[in-house]
């Protein structure tokens, strides 16, 4: 046994790392050394190197830290302090990362390292869920000549960050982006992540000049993205008041079942105060392209009211009629349609008995209408307006605000008892035939 242990200790000897040894020779020179002197430099400097190459992190926050604090003049100091700041990310101290690469910003604004820290600093933001200031240091790399990878994340990190004023600080780094991007697909995504930007930012300039510098370079676009550029194109053109570019958009991006590109293009029309007869004719093509849509007589509405606008009062009233044997309940059309009729009111009580003939569905509707804006408000006919009125009430009453006003005028018109208890009566009569109208039960109870 007396033989083996210097055997054994020579072994151990002769395992420990050479540098070990080294890193603790070096450690002691510097305990012996000033820190702030050239030597004390030179020993944390070789220290450092030691501990980098054999990835010793605490050992390199050690002495990273103390020529940080020792080596204020050495023209070292910025590159210890990046050293340090990657031993802190190492080890997830992100909050030392960002404080001191923060003092790195203050103490070397201009140094080429600088890149390099907001980096860091990016990172750590982002570990830490704050991705909006993570978006700004990689902004400020861009910015400073850095790589497009950090406009890029810059531009994803405001997205991702869903406020407002991100949104704002992605669609400028955006516009600032596709004025410099080759024209690659990546130029495309850029373009097309700054428009959807924009638009949630209210940006409409900024979003309108990211479209036009695509169209200008040329972007790569297959047929879905040139439809998609061109529709954001005339929404963005659109909200500028640029509605005659606004049409030329959308028609460019028109295309087999878009009704929302159509109904934009109807709406363009109508607000650049385009003839009557185009944007009529628009909307009964929209119709035609959409037959089973549940909005397909909306812009063929709005047709009407714009004819109304421009004092083409006859084309307005027939398509009001068009509109009106098919649907009642669409932007309050049928009160619109007597609006129109002015002072010609035969015009819109004929009007109106010819369309209940044709559309039994809306047939309440017209009723009510006929009673109390025609009969009873018009023409100041209270004997046609109770007529009109009881006729509703016998064949086509309804859930809606029709029923209550119609009871309301039958009760608040009636001239004694006996002609209140007859319009009652009817109401309640009318209560008992339609029994599956339920809100309507409880209106002849009103005034009981």
């Amino acid at each position: 046994m007396k033989t083996l242990i210097p055997y054994l200790s020579l072994i151990l000897a002769l395992s420990t790392p050479v540098h070990a040894d080294q890193a603790a020779d070096l450690e002691a020179k510097l305990k012996e050394t000033a820190e702030s002197s050239p030597t004390g430099a030179k020993l944390m400097g070789d220290l450092t190197g030691l501990y980098w190459k054999n990835e010793q992190v605490f050992g390199l926050i050690r002495t990273t830290g103390k020529f940080s604090r020792a080596q204020t003049k050495n023209p070292e100091r910025a590159s210890m302090t990046l050293k340090l700041m990657a031993g802190y990310a190492v080890t997830a101290r992100h909050e030392d990362v960002i404080v001191t690469g923060r003092q790195f910003l203050e103490i070397f604004p201009k140094h080429s390292l600088i890149n390099q820290v907001r980096d860091r600093i990016a990172t750590a933001y982002e570990h830490t869920g704050r991705g909006n200031l993570a978006a700004a240091e990689r902004l400020a790399i861009w910015q400073n000549s850095g790589a497009t990878d950090q406009g890029i994340r810059a531009l994803r990190l405001f997205i991702q960050a869903n406020n407002g004023t991100t949104y704002k600080q992605a669609s400028s780094l955006a516009v600032a982006m596709v004025a410099k991007l080759p024209a690659e697909p990546l130029l495309t995504g850029v373009g097309f992540q700054g428009m959807y930007a924009a638009e949630r930012a209210e940006q409409w300039a900024e979003g309108l000049q990211i479209a036009k510098t695509l169209v200008r370079r040329k972007a790569r676009l297959n047929s879905n993205a040139k439809r998609k550029l061109w529709f954001s194109t005339g929404r963005f053109e659109s909200r500028l008041g640029q509605f005659e570019n606004a049409i030329q958009s959308f028609r460019k991006a028109l295309t087999p079942g878009r009704d929302d590109i159509h109904r934009s293009l109807v709406e363009a029309m109508i607000s650049a105060t385009k003839a009557p007869s185009e944007i009529e004719a628009e909307a009964r093509r929209y119709l035609a392209a959409y037959p089973h849509h549940e909005d397909r007589y909306s812009p063929l509405a709005s047709a009407a009211e714009a004819a109304a606008t421009a004092k083409d009062t006859t084309r307005a009233l027939a398509i009001a009629e068009d509109v009106l044997r098919q649907n009642v309940t669409i932007n309050d059309l049928p009160r619109a349609y007597v609006r129109w009729s002015g002072e010609n009111l035969k015009r819109a009580e004929q009007g109106l008995i010819k369309l209940i003939s044709q559309n039994p569905d809306g047939a309440g509707t017209l009723r009510a209408l006929l009673a109390l804006d025609v009969y009873r408000d018009g023409m100041k006919d209270p004997a046609k307006a109770k007529r009109m009125a009881l006729e509703y009430l016998s064949k086509s009453p309804s859930t809606d605000g029709w029923s209550e006003e119609i009871t309301s005028f039958l009760y608040d018109s009636a001239t004694g008892e006996e002609t209140f208890r007859k319009n009652l009566a009817a109401v309640s009569a009318s209560a008992k035939a339609f029994p599956h109208l339920e809100g309507f039960q409880d209106l002849s109870l009103i005034h009981i």
